[in-house]
């Protein structure tokens, strides 16, 4: 039954930053769908890459977006980008029906956006009245997020749920801490290989300390760089994507620190990061940029550090095997444990309110 169902439309599909939502609907008999609204471009590229699974999901997605108008009163959690133009015909197609909105964004009030492409004054318009009177609930990864809408927006506090991500200790948890005792620091970095995570200036500062050693996780534009210096530098070692939660629980728990050396620029800087939580819940200490994300995770000096841009050479060059401290390791495994799957599906329970 359609009643039971609840639809996750996105962008492009980020299924795991729901798990919340999926734990909280299993337990409440509703069933979480999802579906994307990029539909042409996606299926040009499923086309072009003659990705046939692909491209049957995008007629899936195409489908749905099509049934819409026919159709009323379905529960979608809209995932979309602040002032992203596609969203009036997107509520045009939403209007019979009861939707929410899921935002990690943290800043409300016009200077500083992910998408100006198409920007108006008009366009503005029509985020402010989806934002106040069209969603139903918003649904914020952080508590900046909401911080910054009740800034900026005429909303009333209770119209909006902090859901953060939530973590999975089935998988990542502190049985999986077992840093070496040796007297060499283990590092780590898992995420995308791009030059907005500061990896050039890391693979940089790791080659020139063989006396730490770096381990990277992930994919993506910089990854043949990641390899040339892996190739060459026996202290830094290149993982690949790891795609197994056990596994890439194993090697958060082998490293003494997880490191984020993130850098802002004029439309993106780091939010609520999983693989902080995630990293944390194993016993790796996280070293992050002073972006929102990991400053509402990290309590500096306590659960973790927290370093400005232009000082994170500085401070990684500074730790010895000395200076690791085992009381913030585990102050980092208790915080973690707020994130955990059964604490955040709870705070989802606003979408069964009509």
């Amino acid at each position: 039954m359609e009643n039971k169902i609840i639809y996750v439309l996105h962008k492009s599909g980020a299924n795991s930053h729901y798990t919340g939502l999926e734990e909280f609907c299993q337990q409440n008999g509703y069933e979480v769908r999802y579906r994307e609204f990029s539909v042409e471009s996606t299926l040009f590229k499923s086309i072009l890459k003659f990705n046939f699974k692909l491209f049957r999901k995008q007629l899936v997605n195409a489908k749905f977006l099509k049934s819409l108008p026919q159709n009323k009163n379905w529960k979608v959690v809209l995932g979309i980008a602040p002032y992203d133009y596609k969203l009036p015909g997107l509520l045009k197609k939403l209007e019979n029906h009861q939707v929410y909105y899921h935002t990690s964004w943290t800043n409300w009030d016009g200077s500083f956006v992910p998408n100006t492409k198409h920007q108006t004054p008009e366009l503005t318009e029509v985020w402010k009245e989806f934002i106040e009177k069209k969603s139903q609930h918003i649904f914020a990864v952080s508590s900046k997020t909401k911080d910054e809408l009740l800034k900026n927006y005429e909303l009333s506090p209770e119209k909006i749920s902090v859901v953060y991500h939530s973590l999975n200790s089935k998988h990542f948890n502190s049985n999986k801490s077992q840093q070496s005792s040796e007297s060499t620091l283990e590092f780590m970095y898992a995420g995308r290989l791009i030059p907005s995570k500061g990896l050039n200036e890391l693979l940089k500062f790791f080659a020139e300390n063989p006396d730490k050693n770096l381990k990277i996780a992930g994919k993506g534009k910089l990854k043949s760089l990641v390899e040339q210096y892996a190739q060459k530098h026996s202290n830094i070692q290149f993982l690949g994507q790891i795609s197994n939660p056990d596994e890439l629980a194993k090697q958060f728990g082998q490293s003494h620190y997880l490191v984020l050396n993130s850098k802002k620029s004029g439309k993106w800087e780091e939010l609520f990061g999983m693989v902080l939580i995630e990293a944390m819940a194993c016993g790796a200490i996280p070293i992050a940029t002073l972006h929102t994300g990991p400053k509402e995770i990290i309590e500096h000096n306590n659960s973790g550090y927290l370093v400005e841009e232009n000082q994170m050479i500085e401070f990684l060059s500074n730790l010895t095997p000395k200076s690791y401290s085992v009381e913030i390791k585990n102050n980092a495994i208790k915080a973690a444990k707020e994130y955990e799957l059964e604490k955040i599906s709870q705070r989802w329970k606003a979408i069964l309110e009509d």
